[in-house]
């Protein structure tokens, strides 16, 4: 989708701290279904602010993006993908 940022892409994703999530959390999770109407979305609120994520890329517009309370209710920085590799400033 975005070619003329792959490289760039590439890089950032060398350098991501990536996370498997296992344990539960239920009162994170309880709260998270506060800020967003989908419980499988909740889920991955959650997820994102039990790592304190600086952001939470994602292609699904609907629900995270069109919506910015769900933003500052998480306190998660969310972004596409292509806003991501657009606006961030990594040195990269």
């Amino acid at each position: 989708k975005f070619p003329d940022r792959k490289e760039r892409f590439m890089k950032i994703t060398a350098v991501a701290k990536l996370h498997v999530i296992h344990q539960k959390k239920p009162a994170l999770l309880k709260q998270a279904k506060t800020w967003i109407k989908d419980e499988g979305d909740a889920k991955i609120l959650a997820g994102a602010k039990y790592i304190k994520a600086d952001y939470l890329i994602t292609l699904d517009v609907r629900d995270f993006i069109w919506d910015p309370s769900v933003a500052k209710k998480s306190g998660i920085s969310i972004t596409t993908p292509g806003d991501f590799l657009e606006n961030t400033v990594f040195g990269i």
